[in-house]
Protein backbone atom coordinates (compact mmCIF):
# COMPACT_ATOMS: atom_id res chain seq x y z
CA UNK A 1 0.00 0.00 0.00
CA UNK A 2 1.19 3.81 -0.99
CA UNK A 3 2.23 5.40 2.26
CA UNK A 4 0.89 8.51 1.44
CA UNK A 5 -2.31 6.94 1.43
CA UNK A 6 -1.68 6.44 5.37
CA UNK A 7 -1.42 10.03 6.45
CA UNK A 8 -3.68 12.20 7.93
CA UNK A 9 -4.33 14.93 9.75
CA UNK A 10 -6.61 16.37 13.51
CA UNK A 11 -7.46 19.14 14.80
CA UNK A 12 -7.49 19.72 18.33
CA UNK A 13 -11.00 20.19 19.97
CA UNK A 14 -12.79 18.99 22.77
CA UNK A 15 -10.73 17.31 25.39
CA UNK A 16 -7.75 16.72 23.06
CA UNK A 17 -5.25 16.39 26.24
CA UNK A 18 -6.65 12.84 27.13
CA UNK A 19 -6.76 11.28 23.66
CA UNK A 20 -7.97 11.38 20.27
CA UNK A 21 -9.66 8.80 17.77
CA UNK A 22 -7.87 8.56 14.44
CA UNK A 23 -10.59 9.46 11.63
CA UNK A 24 -12.90 6.61 10.89
CA UNK A 25 -11.88 6.35 7.07
CA UNK A 26 -8.69 5.77 7.79
CA UNK A 27 -9.00 2.98 10.66
CA UNK A 28 -9.36 0.02 8.86
CA UNK A 29 -5.42 0.47 7.54
CA UNK A 30 -4.27 0.83 11.13
CA UNK A 31 -5.93 -1.92 12.72
CA UNK A 32 -2.74 -4.07 12.36
CA UNK A 33 -0.81 -1.37 15.05
CA UNK A 34 -3.73 -2.03 17.48
CA UNK A 35 -1.69 -2.43 20.97
CA UNK A 36 1.46 -1.09 19.82
CA UNK A 37 3.51 1.91 20.75
CA UNK A 38 3.32 4.56 17.81
CA UNK A 39 6.74 6.42 18.02
CA UNK A 40 5.71 10.01 16.86
CA UNK A 41 8.74 11.67 15.46
CA UNK A 42 9.22 15.62 15.27
CA UNK A 43 11.12 17.17 12.80
CA UNK A 44 14.23 17.94 15.46
CA UNK A 45 14.69 13.72 15.53
CA UNK A 46 12.45 13.76 19.00
CA UNK A 47 10.32 11.02 19.82
CA UNK A 48 7.51 10.81 21.67
CA UNK A 49 5.74 6.87 22.38
CA UNK A 50 1.84 6.81 22.62
CA UNK A 51 0.03 3.69 22.86
CA UNK A 52 -3.02 2.72 19.52
CA UNK A 53 -5.65 1.28 21.22
CA UNK A 54 -9.19 -0.16 20.34
CA UNK A 55 -12.20 0.12 21.22
CA UNK A 56 -15.27 -0.85 19.46
CA UNK A 57 -14.96 -0.01 15.94
CA UNK A 58 -12.71 3.32 16.83
CA UNK A 59 -8.87 3.33 17.25
CA UNK A 60 -7.53 5.69 19.94
CA UNK A 61 -4.39 7.17 20.55
CA UNK A 62 -4.41 7.28 24.68
CA UNK A 63 -1.52 6.13 26.72
CA UNK A 64 1.57 8.75 26.73
CA UNK A 65 -0.74 11.01 24.60
CA UNK A 66 -0.65 13.39 27.26
CA UNK A 67 3.09 13.83 27.54
CA UNK A 68 2.96 14.03 23.32
CA UNK A 69 0.88 17.33 24.29
CA UNK A 70 2.35 18.34 26.66
CA UNK A 71 5.97 18.07 25.26
CA UNK A 72 4.82 20.03 22.01
CA UNK A 73 2.69 23.10 23.69
CA UNK A 74 -0.08 21.79 21.98
CA UNK A 75 -3.34 24.33 22.12
CA UNK A 76 -6.68 24.27 21.27
CA UNK A 77 -7.75 24.53 17.59
CA UNK A 78 -4.10 23.57 16.59
CA UNK A 79 -3.29 20.68 14.06
CA UNK A 80 -1.25 17.79 13.94
CA UNK A 81 -0.27 15.83 10.97
CA UNK A 82 0.47 12.30 10.73
CA UNK A 83 3.00 11.65 8.20
CA UNK A 84 2.99 7.48 8.17
CA UNK A 85 6.81 6.23 7.79
CA UNK A 86 5.92 2.60 8.31
CA UNK A 87 6.18 0.04 10.87
CA UNK A 88 4.69 2.14 13.84
CA UNK A 89 6.65 5.44 12.98
CA UNK A 90 5.10 8.26 11.84
CA UNK A 91 6.43 12.06 11.62
CA UNK A 92 4.00 14.80 12.97
CA UNK A 93 4.09 18.24 12.14
CA UNK A 94 2.06 20.84 13.90
CA UNK A 95 0.30 24.07 12.66
CA UNK A 96 -1.61 26.67 14.60
CA UNK A 97 -4.89 28.13 13.91
CA UNK A 98 -3.49 30.69 11.94
CA UNK A 99 -2.04 27.60 9.49
CA UNK A 100 1.70 28.02 10.29
CA UNK A 101 3.82 25.54 11.25
CA UNK A 102 4.74 26.10 14.88
CA UNK A 103 8.64 25.79 15.93
CA UNK A 104 9.50 22.68 17.73
CA UNK A 105 10.31 23.52 21.45
CA UNK A 106 14.32 23.59 22.28
CA UNK A 107 13.62 21.77 25.46
CA UNK A 108 12.26 19.00 22.93
CA UNK A 109 15.85 17.29 22.49
CA UNK A 110 16.63 17.00 25.77
CA UNK A 111 13.94 14.05 25.45
CA UNK A 112 14.97 13.15 22.18
CA UNK A 113 16.46 9.12 22.71
CA UNK A 114 16.39 5.66 21.03
CA UNK A 115 12.83 4.32 20.64
CA UNK A 116 12.73 2.49 24.25
CA UNK A 117 8.94 2.76 25.07
CA UNK A 118 8.65 5.25 28.40
CA UNK A 119 7.92 3.09 31.86
CA UNK A 120 4.82 4.77 32.34
CA UNK A 121 3.04 3.33 29.03
CA UNK A 122 4.86 0.02 28.69
CA UNK A 123 2.10 -2.44 29.68
CA UNK A 124 0.29 -2.42 26.29
CA UNK A 125 -1.78 -5.77 26.89
CA UNK A 126 -3.24 -4.84 30.24
CA UNK A 127 -6.54 -4.23 29.62
CA UNK A 128 -9.68 -3.63 31.53
CA UNK A 129 -12.93 -5.30 31.00
CA UNK A 130 -14.31 -2.48 28.10
CA UNK A 131 -11.43 -2.31 26.55
CA UNK A 132 -9.59 0.34 28.05
CA UNK A 133 -6.00 0.26 28.64
CA UNK A 134 -4.67 1.35 31.83
CA UNK A 135 -1.12 2.21 33.20
CA UNK A 136 0.67 -0.32 35.35
CA UNK A 137 0.96 0.37 38.66
CA UNK A 138 -1.49 3.43 38.86
CA UNK A 139 -5.07 2.13 38.95
CA UNK A 140 -5.01 1.00 42.94
CA UNK A 141 -2.75 3.99 43.75
CA UNK A 142 -5.59 6.54 41.77
CA UNK A 143 -8.46 4.97 43.62
CA UNK A 144 -7.48 5.14 46.68
CA UNK A 145 -6.45 8.68 46.42
CA UNK A 146 -9.24 10.65 48.37
CA UNK A 147 -7.70 14.17 47.51
CA UNK A 148 -8.53 13.54 43.73
CA UNK A 149 -11.41 10.50 44.06
CA UNK A 150 -14.89 11.53 45.75
CA UNK A 151 -18.29 10.19 45.98
CA UNK A 152 -20.95 10.90 47.81
CA UNK A 153 -21.32 9.72 51.46
CA UNK A 154 -24.63 8.87 51.08
CA UNK A 155 -23.46 6.13 48.12
CA UNK A 156 -23.89 2.80 49.02
CA UNK A 157 -22.47 0.09 46.54
CA UNK A 158 -22.38 -3.53 46.21
CA UNK A 159 -19.84 -5.66 44.98
CA UNK A 160 -20.48 -5.50 41.62
CA UNK A 161 -20.96 -1.64 41.45
CA UNK A 162 -17.44 -1.12 43.50
CA UNK A 163 -16.02 -3.48 40.48
CA UNK A 164 -17.35 -1.05 37.81
CA UNK A 165 -16.44 2.05 39.84
CA UNK A 166 -12.70 0.95 39.50
CA UNK A 167 -13.03 -0.12 35.59
CA UNK A 168 -13.94 3.97 35.20
CA UNK A 169 -11.39 5.42 38.05
CA UNK A 170 -8.87 3.32 35.40
CA UNK A 171 -9.64 5.28 32.94
CA UNK A 172 -9.00 8.65 34.41
CA UNK A 173 -5.94 10.80 33.51
CA UNK A 174 -3.17 11.08 36.38
CA UNK A 175 -3.53 14.23 38.42
CA UNK A 176 -7.35 15.13 37.19
CA UNK A 177 -9.56 14.84 39.68
CA UNK A 178 -13.22 12.96 39.50
CA UNK A 179 -16.35 12.66 41.14
CA UNK A 180 -18.69 9.46 41.45
CA UNK A 181 -22.65 9.07 40.94
CA UNK A 182 -24.79 5.89 40.35
CA UNK A 183 -28.08 7.37 38.77
CA UNK A 184 -31.43 8.28 40.19
CA UNK A 185 -34.71 9.30 38.66
CA UNK A 186 -33.95 12.66 40.23
CA UNK A 187 -30.70 12.73 38.48
CA UNK A 188 -32.18 12.33 34.80
CA UNK A 189 -34.95 15.10 35.30
CA UNK A 190 -34.54 19.39 35.88
CA UNK A 191 -33.20 18.32 39.51
CA UNK A 192 -30.02 17.21 37.68
CA UNK A 193 -27.06 16.29 39.46
CA UNK A 194 -25.37 17.38 42.81
CA UNK A 195 -21.73 17.43 43.05
CA UNK A 196 -19.82 16.61 46.19
CA UNK A 197 -19.24 19.18 48.39
CA UNK A 198 -15.97 18.60 48.82
CA UNK A 199 -15.57 18.21 45.54
CA UNK A 200 -16.87 21.43 44.32
CA UNK A 201 -15.13 23.56 47.40
CA UNK A 202 -11.28 22.05 46.03
CA UNK A 203 -12.07 22.37 42.44
CA UNK A 204 -15.12 23.89 40.72
CA UNK A 205 -14.91 28.09 40.77
CA UNK A 206 -17.41 30.00 43.36
CA UNK A 207 -19.93 31.84 41.24
CA UNK A 208 -22.67 30.24 38.33
CA UNK A 209 -21.77 29.46 34.78
CA UNK A 210 -21.25 26.79 32.00
CA UNK A 211 -19.34 24.19 32.07
CA UNK A 212 -18.40 21.80 28.97
CA UNK A 213 -19.24 18.13 29.06
CA UNK A 214 -17.88 15.58 26.73
CA UNK A 215 -18.62 11.82 26.32
CA UNK A 216 -15.34 9.58 27.39
CA UNK A 217 -13.70 8.24 23.66
CA UNK A 218 -15.89 10.86 21.63
CA UNK A 219 -15.12 14.43 20.51
CA UNK A 220 -18.79 15.91 20.93
CA UNK A 221 -19.02 18.72 23.04
CA UNK A 222 -22.18 19.83 25.63
CA UNK A 223 -22.53 23.23 27.43
CA UNK A 224 -23.73 22.27 30.36
CA UNK A 225 -25.29 24.47 33.51
CA UNK A 226 -23.67 24.86 36.38
CA UNK A 227 -25.27 26.97 39.92
CA UNK A 228 -23.25 27.59 42.47
CA UNK A 229 -24.81 28.20 45.65
CA UNK A 230 -23.18 28.26 48.99
CA UNK A 231 -25.13 25.26 50.41
CA UNK A 232 -25.23 23.69 47.52
CA UNK A 233 -23.66 22.99 44.06
CA UNK A 234 -25.67 21.44 41.45
CA UNK A 235 -24.95 20.61 37.27
CA UNK A 236 -28.12 20.38 34.93
CA UNK A 237 -27.26 18.33 31.90
CA UNK A 238 -30.75 17.35 30.61
CA UNK A 239 -29.82 17.90 27.29
CA UNK A 240 -26.54 15.25 27.98
CA UNK A 241 -28.95 12.67 29.97
CA UNK A 242 -30.80 12.69 26.60
CA UNK A 243 -28.97 12.40 23.73
CA UNK A 244 -26.68 9.73 25.18
CA UNK A 245 -29.82 7.89 26.49
CA UNK A 246 -28.76 7.54 30.36
CA UNK A 247 -30.93 6.11 32.65
CA UNK A 248 -31.43 5.02 36.12
CA UNK A 249 -28.86 2.70 37.17
CA UNK A 250 -26.02 3.88 34.70
CA UNK A 251 -23.18 5.08 36.72
CA UNK A 252 -21.07 8.26 35.39
CA UNK A 253 -17.75 9.25 36.79
CA UNK A 254 -17.38 12.82 35.78
CA UNK A 255 -13.42 13.60 35.62
CA UNK A 256 -12.47 17.23 35.71
CA UNK A 257 -9.69 18.21 32.91
CA UNK A 258 -6.98 20.06 34.49
CA UNK A 259 -5.60 23.04 32.48
CA UNK A 260 -8.40 22.94 30.31
CA UNK A 261 -9.15 26.41 28.69
CA UNK A 262 -12.92 26.15 29.90
CA UNK A 263 -14.28 24.04 32.74
CA UNK A 264 -14.94 20.47 31.30
CA UNK A 265 -15.56 17.07 32.47
CA UNK A 266 -15.46 14.01 30.82
CA UNK A 267 -17.90 11.96 31.25
CA UNK A 268 -17.08 8.18 31.99
CA UNK A 269 -20.37 5.94 32.18
CA UNK A 270 -21.06 2.43 32.80
CA UNK A 271 -24.03 0.77 31.71
CA UNK A 272 -27.14 -0.63 34.30
CA UNK A 273 -27.25 -4.00 32.84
Amino acid sequence: MDLCNRHFMKRMNGVFTHSITLPDQITPQFLDLTNKLLALKRPNGASWHVGLIKSGETLILKPGWNDFIAGNNIQENDTVVFKYLGGSEFETLIFDLNGCEKSVLTSDLEISQPLTPPVNVMPLNICTSNLDLVDLGKTKARNNNTDSYYKPNCLVMNEDQKRKADILASQVQDGNPSFLQVLKPTHLDRFGIKVPKKFAVNHLPKESGEFIFCLYETEKRWRIKYTYRTYRQEIYWMVFVRENKLREGDMCLFELVRNAKDVTFVVHVSRAL
